[in-house]
């Protein structure tokens, strides 16, 4: 015998410059609510530990940090940093929250950057010139002029802690988070179905215990730049998802993936088995 589905709860929240949204599975309306106020504080918390325009985060004060000091962290930037480390040498460069001077001088310039302006800011970019102590918690940039921006990762990473509190500390067994429609995150049952139904361009998939992130041109053009030769991506360039164990993996490598030729992307999906890169045409 088939078991009822789960009344489905609906609850919004506007944080890290995106709309969250949450979708609970959940008999108790007030325990819906409870715990979707609690998850929206955690997101609050999140955002002003990992924000670069927060004065005092741990992002703000990395950011005005020169050569050679030690910048101590939380476990949230810790762990987002760390990862943004993994996807950088698993890509090659190709996602590096370091960028910051490169946005901020294609901002400046009226037109195209001249290239030995590029070349001077890419010097101060890059993961591999920030040293990171573990038995600290600290980090360390090894150049002067450094800036960093996890807006390529956090709001997976808040997805991610979201989900744990939700399951841990509530005990709900059902529930899609989405954080701006670029990154979802699901778990559990959908009208006593395994997994959320998800549309991903031409893919339906199921989501759960896992996630998908997706980026693209279609609604901001070339506003991703690529690290490795510090130039727009094409604006024509096509969306790509990626189905991945976690929504902060799923969040970083889709944009990457954006930046990696179709061989590299096949190779990325080959060294790791827990990925799924979905591009147009495309099973």
């Amino acid at each position: 015998m088939t078991a009822p589905s789960l009344p489905l709860h609906r609850f919004e929240h506007r944080a890290m410059n995106t709309e969250f949204e949450l979708l609970l599975g959940c008999e108790d309306r007030e325990l819906a609510e409870s715990a979707s106020r609690a998850a929206f504080e955690e997101l609050d918390e999140l955002e002003g530990e990992l924000s670069r325009f927060r004065p005092g985060s741990d992002i703000w004060r990395l950011n005005q940090a020169a050569a050679g000091e030690p910048i101590s962290l939380g476990l949230a930037a810790w762990d987002c940093l760390g990862l943004a480390r993994d996807v950088f040498e698993a890509t090659a460069g190709a996602f590096d929250v370091s960028v910051g001077p490169l946005f901020a001088l294609w901002r400046e310039e009226s037109g195209r950057p001249k290239k030995s302006e590029v070349a001077a800011v890419l010097a101060r970019c890059g993961l591999d010139k920030l040293v990171f102590d573990e038995s600290r918690l600290t980090v360390t940039p090894s150049t002067d002029g450094m800036r960093f921006d996890l807006g390529g990762v956090g709001k997976g990473y808040a997805l991610d802690q979201v989900a744990i509190s939700l399951r841990q500390e509530w005990g709900l067994s059902s529930a899609l988070l989405n954080a701006g429609s670029s990154t979802v995150l699901a778990f559990g049952p959908y009208e006593n179905q395994a997994g959320w139904p998800i549309d991903a361009g031409p893919h339906e998939i199921r989501l759960d215990g896992n996630a998908l992130g997706c980026s693209g041109t279609e609604v901001k053009g070339a506003h991703i730049l690529d690290p490795r030769s510090g130039q727009p991506i094409r604006a024509d360039a096509r969306n790509i998802w990626v189905l991945a164990p976690n929504a902060s993996l799923a969040d970083a490598l889709s944009t990457a993936c954006m930046l990696l030729s179709p061989p590299e992307l096949d190779a990325l999906e080959k060294r790791h088995a827990d990925l799924q890169i979905l591009r147009p045409g495309t099973e």
